[in-house]
């Protein structure tokens, strides 16, 4: 659906996004024993190496890459940040209105692996947009009940197997001796909100800009 561009959206236009499909989930310890047996090739890829390939496959030349800052980008959030893109950007483009940057304040509903997050119409009325993130199974059954229903109020949801999300998935490194799993999700946490990762709008990206220009996007 292409929700309206004025006035609150249409709650039909759920929309539900996942991180990975099943085939290429891990088990618990599969990433560690792949590194101890030196099967490491395909977690090695550099974006330089993405970008030949990309190149490659649309029949140009290599010196055509978009340069390699060296630094670390990404979004908030360590599922990928997609819900935060979508409401940010959803914003922007369909209300021209600009979400400060920060942490979007979400709200905690059922508990705190259900969380939503609104954009308030500032003429007054019902709010312009409405997502949500879904973490663990029993919110996702609960999501895709009301679904099923015809009675879900978010317009994107952000859906993940793993309990609190990627970080805390099949492939976590396992705890040390004296650790809790929580204290380990608390460190993936600290380093992904780390003063060295940069904040970047995926549009401006050199690759995604590549990629959109092979496939003629």
């Amino acid at each position: 659906h292409r929700p309206a561009t004025a006035g609150s959206l249409p709650h039909s236009a759920c929309h539900v996004s996942t991180a990975a499909e099943a085939d290429s989930m891990e088990v618990d310890g599969e990433q560690g024993q792949q590194g101890e047996q030196g099967q490491q090739g395909h977690w090695s890829r550099s974006s330089s190496d993405l970008a030949r390939l990309l190149l490659a496959a649309a029949g140009q030349q290599e010196q055509a890459a978009p340069p390699v800052s060296g630094s670390l980008f990404g979004l908030p959030g360590g599922s990928g940040g997609y819900m935060d893109f979508v409401f940010r950007t959803a914003a922007r483009e369909l209300f021209s209105i600009e979400v400060p940057p920060g942490p979007l304040p979400l709200k905690a509903l059922r508990n705190t692996d259900f969380q939503e997050v609104v954009l308030e119409n500032p003429c007054g009325g019902p709010p312009l947009l409405r997502c949500a993130v879904a973490y663990g199974f029993r919110n996702i059954q609960s999501l895709m009940r009301k679904v099923k229903t015809g009675k879900c109020e978010y317009h994107y949801v952000e859906v993940m197997a793993c309990p609190s999300g990627c970080l805390n998935g099949g492939g976590q490194i396992r705890p040390g001796s004296g650790q809790t799993p929580q204290q380990v999700l608390e460190q993936v946490e600290g380093a992904y909100a780390h003063g060295d990762v940069v904040p970047r709008h995926p549009a401006h990206n050199p690759l995604v800009q590549l990629l959109q220009g092979v496939v003629g996007a």
